[in-house]
């Protein structure tokens, strides 16, 4: 892990103090899938440049919606030794097909934490010292992980199957997100109107519109 700060939670330390916070039971919906081959090869240049990575998590985004899975934002960069890890674990076949499943992935590339991309973890609250840094998020943008952001940054001392069942925590967490989602968009779809609706932008008064004689 790269990092601008003196010192930095271990992947380790963080799989330890996973929080409550969307009340996700102790019991996983879906366990991680076993890895039998967790082989993998570092890969040298994950990243694309910056201005071909800029849009991508908005692609992640739509290719989310769409197929109902998360999203992975994973910024990053080529010469981060942890982030090509990473990205050799992400890329075994084992793994891979299990994210594919369940992740729409953005690999977005902050190269010396000095370009705009830096700004778009904003938008959820974060700022990034350190690479990589991992967002898993529900299609609404829901943080799913604000407490591991950089669970994954010491991807040097992980091997494939810690990898995978750090992803599946984050998978539970996000199908409780969007169950919590969901209810309240149909609260919201179901509430009643603040006034009705046959008198609003009405000069008519609301003895008349109930055919009430009005006093």
């Amino acid at each position: 892990m790269f990092s601008k700060k003196a010192s930095l939670f271990s992947a380790f330390a963080f799989l330890g103090i996973f929080s409550t916070e969307l009340n996700v039971t102790a019991a996983h919906a879906d366990k991680a899938p076993l890895i039998h081959n967790g082989d993998f090869t570092a890969i040298s240049a994950p990243y694309a440049s910056p201005e071909k990575t800029a849009n991508s998590g908005h692609l992640a985004f739509e290719a989310a919606r769409k197929n109902n899975k998360l999203i992975l934002l994973d910024f990053g960069a080529n010469w981060c030794p942890d982030c090509r890890v990473l990205a050799g674990i992400l890329a075994n076949p084992e793994v891979s097909k299990w994210v594919k499943a369940h992740f729409a992935v953005a690999t977005i590339n902050v190269d010396h934490l000095d370009n705009a991309n830096m700004k778009k973890a904003r938008r959820w609250g974060v700022e990034i010292h350190a690479i990589p840094t991992v967002l898993a998020l529900t299609p609404n943008g829901t943080l799913l992980n604000k407490d591991a952001l950089l669970a994954l940054g010491d991807a040097r001392k992980m091997n494939s199957q810690q990898v995978v069942d750090l992803l599946q925590t984050w998978l539970d967490r996000g199908t409780e997100a969007k169950k919590i989602e969901q209810e309240k968009n149909y609260t919201k779809e179901n509430s009643l109107p603040d006034q009705p609706k046959y008198y609003e932008n009405s000069e008519i008064k609301l003895g008349q519109n109930l055919n009430v004689p009005a006093s």
